[in-house]
């Protein structure tokens, strides 16, 4: 598809281009500035395009031991108070490190899952002969 000047006298903010007119044949050839990512699959009946939930990976399996680690300091925290002074802890604190624990613990799984388990593809599908498209 070659650059076209806009139909619309004045084209709307962010315009790239127009669509195809109702009587010209949808072009198979994406447009490259509008898509980064190649189709998935291109006819004359529809067009799919990939769309992954994750961009970056690796940096969840280097924060995983830190959250890790962080989950570990309150209860060590809290039976260590009880060894040195003998007393139960006060209940502001011990309630403050107890969310806080599960709160590391949550965001240390969540960083394993995401950086470990597959990154699903959710395409999405235009399909020109039922005019609708499918997420």
């Amino acid at each position: 598809m070659l650059f076209k000047t806009p139909l619309l006298d004045k084209p709307a903010p962010g315009w790239k281009h127009d669509l195809p007119g109702p009587n010209e044949p949808p072009s198979t050839e994406p447009y490259p500035p509008v898509l980064t990512n190649p189709p998935n699959h291109i006819d004359d009946v529809y067009l799919e395009l990939a769309r992954a939930t994750i961009r970056m990976r690796g940096i969840g399996i280097l924060l995983t031991p830190f959250m890790f680690l962080l989950f570990c300091m309150a209860p060590t925290a809290l039976i260590s108070y009880v060894i040195d002074t003998g007393n139960i802890p006060p209940l502001t604190p011990s309630i403050f490190l107890i969310i806080a624990g599960a709160i590391t613990l949550w965001a240390g799984m969540y960083f394993w899952r995401m950086d470990t388990s597959a990154p699903r593809d959710e395409p999405i599908r235009f399909n020109r002969a039922r005019r609708k498209v499918y997420v």
